[in-house]
């Protein structure tokens, strides 16, 4: 049974006989562009686009700590949700942690 990929790196067409596991995303003749340039296999193509503003609940970068173990948490993505981990001062159990400034995490974390 054939089937037809598409490069990611030409945008070509080429067939191929369907096989279990993983598809090549770069035609036959890319890949061997690439091994003879001493770059490997391309995995992706990579498009540059703008980002885009999102409106999360809390900003692209927080920082949280848990009131009972001091854990502390950086996040450098948006978020919708308060993060929680398994606190080992509660055997485990997942706690909300709260949320604070840089200065007083700097504080907490001695």
């Amino acid at each position: 049974m054939k089937e037809t990929l598409q490069c990611t790196q030409c945008d070509a067409k080429w067939e191929r006989t369907r096989v279990r596991g993983r598809k090549p995303v770069v035609c036959p003749e890319c890949a061997q562009i690439n091994i003879e340039e001493g770059q490997g296999v391309a995995c992706h193509k990579v498009v540059k686009e703008q980002l885009v503003k999102s409106d999360f609940k809390y900003p692209s970068v927080s920082y949280w700590f848990c009131p009972d173990c001091n854990q502390t948490l950086t996040v450098h993505v948006g978020l919708d949700y308060i993060p929680s981990h398994n606190c080992r001062v509660k055997r485990n159990m997942p706690i909300a942690m709260q949320r604070t400034n840089r200065k007083e995490l700097k504080e907490i974390t001695i």
